[in-house]
């Protein structure tokens, strides 16, 4: 089992300029047959967009939905099932549009999925931000954030070609923590030069994670660092930070 703690926070410059969040995080605690299963998911809507924001939502909990529904075991996930979600959350965002007389790139969004087991994770990325694994101290980057030629570019589930910017990646080393997060927290969790993880920024928010007796008491301290002087003063866009730990009862040393 996994112990989760998510937290979206307005960045200054939405907040100066009145918009909303258009980042979005969820997560979903399953069973696939006999292993228990955390989903989770994260998405970015696109600055430019007028509704990202709704297209950030719906994305992630339209996936969340379908990957839930799952009949079989987290080992028969492929990059062929999925591009047939992140599709089928593509088709929604269209449906919404059409019947919200919006344009699709009104919806534009990012999409970040994981689907954790005892024995291993399943891992997506449609655009930027990353996810990341902890163990024993060391973080090693599992994908890694998705730029065009300018470093504000990215692609969308919403654009043309976004099954050609698909990371899918199935992970089966030793982990005891997982993060995934939107490019507000990029910059400040890894270096870009070496495609390497800032350790340092991790490790005290996955120690705090285990070492708590309830998650949801780690909220106000998540919201307020997350919306602190310090991260405001690297990034002034829309922040997602989404962290797993195993519970303490779970097997550290098995894979994901």
């Amino acid at each position: 089992m996994w112990r989760v703690l998510a937290r979206s926070v307005c960045g200054t410059s939405h907040l100066e300029n009145g918009l909303p969040c258009q980042d979005y995080s969820s997560f979903r605690q399953v069973t696939f047959g006999p292993d228990s299963i955390t989903i989770i998911g994260i998405a970015d809507g696109a600055g430019s967009a007028k509704a990202s924001e709704i297209g950030s939502m719906e994305a992630v909990e339209f996936i969340l939905r379908r990957i839930a529904e799952w009949p079989s075991a987290i080992s028969d996930i492929d990059e062929v099932q999925a591009r047939i979600w992140i599709g089928e959350a593509r088709e929604q965002l269209q449906l919404i549009a059409t019947t919200g007389g919006l344009e699709l790139r009104d919806l534009a969004c990012t999409l970040l999925v994981a689907v954790l087991g005892s024995g291993e994770g399943v891992f997506m990325q449609v655009g930027d931000g990353a996810w990341i694994a902890e163990n024993e101290g060391e973080c090693r980057p599992i994908t890694w954030p998705m730029n065009g030629e300018y470093a504000n570019e990215t692609t969308f589930i919403t654009s043309p070609a976004w099954a050609e910017s698909l990371q899918f990646c199935v992970w089966k080393r030793p982990t005891t923590g997982i993060a995934g997060f939107t490019d507000g927290v990029q910059a400040l969790s890894l270096h870009f030069a070496s495609k390497a993880v800032h350790a340092p920024f991790f490790e005290p928010m996955f120690a705090a994670l285990r070492g708590a007796s309830d998650e949801l008491s780690l909220i106000p301290l998540f919201h307020a660092f997350l919306d602190s002087p310090q991260v405001n003063g690297r990034t002034d866009d829309d922040k997602t930070l989404v962290l797993a730990c195993r519970l303490p009862n779970s097997n550290s040393n098995a894979p994901v």
